[in-house]
């Protein structure tokens, strides 16, 4: 967790955020918030592990917000462990963790009365909510088909009960981003790490197998701006859900031809005989949000390879 904090000079207002899971994502939006303002930024270690444990470090949490002076508060969950193959028992350890910070959530904001200026952020996942769909518009209906899809359309739904329009959820596609140790990089940074270390690269779907890639970076700074600036005392209902798509499928050989183009090297892998994760999933520019850009493939997978190996 990362407990990020500012201070205005003339009022003495804080604003507080708590972010909790700092992986691909979560460190994204750190590094975003603290570019807009001078701030301070403590990390907090938490036990993923043992939900008894959580809970005791949820508790510390009240020792961190102000009794006085505070402007707003936000809390953000960009954890999780299970991955897109997770299995049900995983899912569920998951959930439960994610219950109890939403729970720590309502108490504190009993106990300190800031109801009024406490605001919560969930990252979900359009793959896993829309896998299989080959054209995602503003009436598609979420229709997960595997056990961390599910999991996202219960925490999407607990929020929403919870919280009403004091929440935002985020759905981004397929996320990339830089290499960092102990973080899930997904299959476009695998490749070309793999690449450049003649590694053989497993692929869990097909050569034409469609998806939708979005920078790390982009969804980052998306959520940082939210975050920082929106609600602004405006009760908004209809922007509650933000799409982070692209909007231009790629396939797996498109991916796999750039990359050797830009690094002049070639790809090697191998495609798994199951194809249990070849579903396209394509989305419509029509649920693009206002704010949000994209980068090109191109360029990221340009900046993956030069700071990887320059």
């Amino acid at each position: 967790m990362v407990v990020i904090t500012h201070t205005n000079a003339h009022s003495a207002e804080k604003r507080i955020v708590f972010i909790f899971g700092v992986g691909l994502v979560g460190s994204a939006i750190v590094k975003s918030l603290a570019s807009f303002e001078k701030v301070d930024v403590r990390e907090q270690k938490s036990d993923w592990r043992i939900l008894d444990n959580f809970h005791l470090q949820l508790n510390d949490l009240s020792n961190m917000l102000p009794d006085r002076n505070l402007k707003r508060v936000d809390w953000v969950w960009s954890a999780g462990k299970a991955g897109f193959a997770a299995n049900e028992n995983e899912v569920d350890s998951e959930f439960l963790f994610y219950q109890a910070f939403l729970q720590e959530i309502v108490r504190l904001e009993e106990q300190f009365g800031i109801k009024e200026k406490s605001f919560i952020h969930l990252v979900s996942s359009a793959g896993g909510l829309f896998e299989g769909q080959r054209v995602v518009s503003t009436n598609a209906e979420a229709r997960p088909k595997r056990p961390y899809g599910h999991l996202k359309f219960k925490q999407e739904n607990l929020l929403q009960d919870m919280f009403q329009n004091r929440c935002r959820i985020y759905r981004p596609s397929s996320i990339f981003g830089f290499y960092e140790k102990g973080q899930r990089v997904g299959l476009i940074t695998n490749l070309i790490i793999n690449t450049f270390k003649s590694r053989v690269t497993s692929i869990y779907g097909k050569m034409d197998t469609q998806r939708d890639y979005v920078w790390v970076g982009d969804v980052g700074d998306f959520i940082a701006r939210k975050i920082w600036f929106d609600f602004n005392g405006k009760k908004d209902d209809s922007n509650q859900i933000h799409f982070l798509v692209s909007a231009k499928p790629t396939s797996i050989f498109e991916i796999i031809y750039t990359i050797q183009t830009i690094t002049n090297l070639k790809v090697l892998q191998k495609f798994d005989k199951n194809f249990s994760n070849s579903d396209q999933i394509i989305f419509s520019r029509d649920i693009i949000p206002e704010g949000w850009s994209s980068s090109s493939l191109n360029t990221c997978i340009r900046k993956i390879y030069q700071k990887a190996f320059n």
